[in-house]
Parts: C-alpha cells; structure tokens; sequence
C-alpha cells in the first residue's frame, strides 16, 4: 500500500513539473516590440555593419541617474536607472539600480566594450543571483544579424547570508546585432545601433524567459523594450515595459 501510494505520488510530481515545464515554454510577444515604439522609428531596421567608430562605445555610462519615460505614458511615473561605478573591486566593475523593479545587476565593461553580467539582486525577495562565468549582455564586435551565446550555472544565495545556498540552476543569455535605426525618444532624434537579448534561467521550482530589445546611441541607452514570463512555484507571472530617454 504504501509503495502503490509512493508510485501514485511520483506520477504526479512528475506529471506537476511536466505542465511546469511547459508553462515556463511561454510564448513572449517579443517580436511585435517594435510596433509599441512605432510612432519614434523614423527610419526601418537597416541590417547595416556597426559602425567603426562605435564599436567600443555602444554602452559607455558614467556614475548618475538616467530618467526614461514610459512609451504612451508620459506622465507615469520616471523608469529610473541608475549607475554606480563599484570603484575598489576591480576595473570597469558597476552596480546598475532599477528602483522601480527592486533589482541591482552587476555588471563589468571591459575595454573592449563588451558588457558582462555577473549577478543580480531581487530586493524584493532578498536573494542574489550570481553566475559561475559571466553572461555576455552586449558584444560590439558583432555584424548584424550575428548572434553570441553564453551559458553559465547560476547559484542563488539570501543576500543577508551569503554564504547559504537557497538554490541551484542554469543560464543562457543570447545577444544578437540587429543593425542600425533612427529614433526619436522626447530628447531628440538620434541614430542608433539596436540589439537584442534573450535570457533563459532554469531552477528546480521557477524557470524564467526574458527578452530585450534595447536602441543606442553615443554609448547611451535611448529605448528599451522589455518583457518577461515566468513561474516560480507553480505560480506565472508577467512582466513588459517600454521606455525612452526622457532627459
């Protein structure tokens, strides 16, 4: 009796992570992005080289608050970004500060522009993320239509006890150069080179899928498209947002 009730019991934790599994398999609308920013494209995506002279500063932030506004929301308020150059631990080390969605990443900026991902902060649940090899958010070495790809083991950690593990899993994070666009965010017109990123975390009981879609220019970010699907738990939830440089 009790080992037909263990059988009966695995079936369904198997049968329970299966329909996880496929639930974690959302579809993400992340194609149709461009048609939120429709009214600011000036020109359509052109597959063009990056240009020469950008490549080492497609991304190049100083220590500050960046302020966006919310595509078709202009009285929302601010999408706040804010960088701190996380000077004393190494070279081109930066904490980046999204208030509004309670996470910090830490990312490092070698010289050769590359942006990589080293972990990430979710106050909301008082945990970090970190990776084992860092995750590669931007590559200015790519042509258009190539595409990078790392993969990394991802350790969560309680941010106050860093040294308990709360959680083991895997990530992959794929860059890709789209080329170049024109753009019109509320500070102006600007010519831009436009990425996106795809990332996927995998965990014993959450799976997460996002996608970005980000325009920039004169090594600052302009626009941003954002969305994310996931569960944790059994439990979905959803996240998109659109923003412009509102400065």
């Amino acid at each position: 009796m009790v080992t037909r009730f263990m059988q009966i019991c695995g079936t369904l934790l198997i049968a329970s992570l299966t329909v996880f599994s496929a639930a974690c398999e959302q579809h993400l609308a992340y194609d149709d992005a461009p048609a939120v920013f429709q009214p600011l494209l000036l020109t359509p995506l052109n597959d063009a080289p990056l240009p020469p002279e950008t490549g080492r500063v497609v991304h190049q932030p100083v220590s500050g608050t960046i302020r966006y506004e919310h595509v078709n929301a202009p009285d929302a308020e601010p999408f706040i970004v804010r960088w701190e150059s996380a000077e004393g631990q190494g070279d081109g080390l930066w904490r980046v500060h999204e208030p509004a969605r309670r996470k910090i990443s830490h990312v490092r900026i070698t010289e050769a522009g590359q942006v990589q991902l080293h972990a990430v902060e979710d106050l909301k649940h008082n945990v970090i993320t970190r990776f084992s090899e860092p995750l590669v958010s931007l590559e200015p070495t790519l042509k258009a239509g190539q595409s990078l790809t790392t993969q990394s083991q991802a350790i969560v950690y309680h941010r106050d006890r860093p040294d308990q593990v709360r959680e083991r899993g895997s990530s992959r994070m794929t860059v890709t150069y789209l080329g170049t666009q024109r753009i019109q965010p509320p500070s102006g017109a600007r010519d831009c080179v436009v990425f996106s990123l795809i990332y996927d975390g995998k965990f014993q009981f959450a799976s997460v899928r996002s996608a970005t879609r980000s325009w920039y220019s004169q090594g600052n970010e302009i626009a941003r498209y954002y969305e994310e699907k996931g569960t944790a738990l059994f439990v979905p939830w959803q996240e998109t947002y659109a923003i412009t440089l509102r400065d």
